[in-house]
């Protein structure tokens, strides 16, 4: 079970974000296919794509920031010793942490009313909330991801040694 939740933990946001990616790039070639050899364009392929682009990107959010792959201009705060640096990444990951509750908060909220609203999308016909609730579902995990880090980082620092996570 550990080993399992460990594999979990490691790859959750690499393999959803690689089947959708993989999805994405199929039925889009199908959609080619259709309309170009077939002459036959079918409705629903350019939706389902655009809405597994936005789960993609979504999920993307917590991939980056486990990683730590989030765009940073630190040419400026590089000049500084490493105290000074480690207050300034310190800041901007609590800046992120804000910028993350806040989304998740706009995210229900906006999943909340497209639920009460029954939306459905144009060619699919599924309910909107589930493309919309991928904003909030992606910062929620990246909001983990975040607390995480800096779980790691503080036990890190209490035993003095590198952690395998």
């Amino acid at each position: 079970m550990k080993k399992a939740l460990i594999w979990l933990d490691n790859n959750f946001e690499l393999v959803i974000c690689s089947v959708f990616l993989c999805s994405l790039a199929f039925f889009m070639m199908l959609q080619v296919f259709c309309r170009y050899v077939m002459n036959n364009a079918l409705s629903w392929p350019e939706e389902l794509s655009c809405y597994l682009h936005i789960w993609y990107a979504m999920l993307g959010i917590s991939y980056a920031t486990k990683n730590g792959l989030h765009l940073r201009v630190d040419t400026v705060i590089n000049l500084f010793p490493k105290p000074v640096r480690s207050f300034f990444n310190l800041l901007a990951d609590v800046m992120l942490m804000i910028f993350f509750v806040f989304m998740v908060k706009v995210g229900i909220g906006v999943t909340a009313s497209l639920i009460r609203d029954h939306q459905l999308s144009s060619a699919l016909r599924i309910p909107m909330w589930i493309i919309y609730c991928s904003l909030a579902v992606g910062c929620a995990l990246a909001l983990f991801r975040l607390l995480q880090k800096w779980y790691f980082t503080i036990k890190k620092m209490k035993t003095g040694k590198e952690e395998k996570n």
